[in-house]
């Protein structure tokens, strides 16, 4: 039996105000717009804090699944924010290796620490579903978002080019 039309509807009007919100904050359930980084310049920062040695930028592109000219406009900012310091490798001295400064570090942790409490937000809303009913949720998040690349690849693609 299909689903009455106004149910879509109003699903559909639940995933767009979902996304909006989601778009509009650098963290899914946690973020009150204190940090002065984006969402990416974040995650840099902790996989610095994680590594044990200096990351270069095709590492960090390969570990964040982004394109080199991301990480190099984020990288950018971050070092022109004093959180990155930016070294010749000693294998190749053209490769830039960046580490954390003691203020990257704190902020490395403050997003490490949002990370947190998204994660505890996160099972405590998941805590209401059986195991089952969150692997339907995430079985339904996946199609969508699976068509929704599949709709949008050819605009997408164009809008990489340009990176």
């Amino acid at each position: 039996m299909p689903i009455p039309r106004n149910e879509i509807v109003g699903l559909t009007t639940t995933l767009n105000e979902f996304v909006r919100q989601y778009a509009s904050r650098s963290e899914l359930l946690n973020d009150d717009g204190q940090l002065a980084v984006s969402d990416t310049q974040a995650h840099i920062l902790m996989l610095l804090l994680d590594s044990a040695t200096p990351l270069a930028n095709n590492q960090l592109a390969n570990l964040m699944e982004l394109t080199r000219p991301a990480i190099t406009k984020a990288v950018k900012e971050l070092l022109k924010q004093g959180y990155l310091t930016a070294t010749p490798a000693q294998h190749d001295g053209r490769v830039m290796e960046y580490q954390l400064t003691a203020s990257g570090q704190t902020v490395a942790n403050e997003h490490r620490q949002r990370h947190e409490t998204t994660i505890n937000q996160l099972a405590a809303v998941c805590d209401k579903y059986t195991g089952a009913e969150l692997h339907l949720i995430q079985q339904f998040i996946n199609e969508l978002a699976t068509r929704a690349w599949e709709t949008n690849a050819p605009q997408q693609r164009k809008g990489q080019q340009h990176d």
